[in-house]
Formats: C-alpha cells, sequence, structure tokens
C-alpha cells in the first residue's frame, strides 16, 4: 500500500531515523484518508482520495478535520 501511494521504494533517504519517521507520517496519512472515507461512505481508492486532496483544498480539510 505504501509503496503504490506514496513510491516509497524511490525514497533516497540515507537515515535509518529519518525513514522511521516519514513511515510514521505516511501511514498517518493513510489513516487519515481511510477514516475519512469510511466516514464519508466513499468508494474511491486512497489514492484517488490523495489526488483530490491536491486538487481540492476543501476536500484536503475535510481529510485533516477527521483527524
Amino acid at each position: 500500500m505504501l509503496d503504490v501511494v506514496f513510491s516509497e521504494d524511490a525514497c533516497q533517504l540515507k537515515s535509518d531515523n529519518a525513514q522511521k519517521v516519514l513511515d510514521v507520517f505516511r501511514k498517518l496519512g493513510i489513516l487519515a484518508h481511510r477514516t475519512y472515507l469510511k466516514k464519508k461512505n466513499k468508494k474511491k481508492s486512497v489514492k484517488q482520495n490523495l489526488l483530490q486532496c491536491l486538487l481540492n483544498e476543501r476536500v484536503l480539510c475535510a481529510v485533516i478535520g477527521n483527524l
């Protein structure tokens, strides 16, 4: 899931600690999108919802507001 949505394998961080911190933020992002989609009963994928957040500020605020 992380590789599909965030292209995790392409990450070029060398520090183990930085990779762990970034992994936590990635997982938090996926959790936020899944929670939003579940509450709104939407049938979109997380990747589609992520794109909507990039294109529409209101959707981004709605996703963040559900945390």
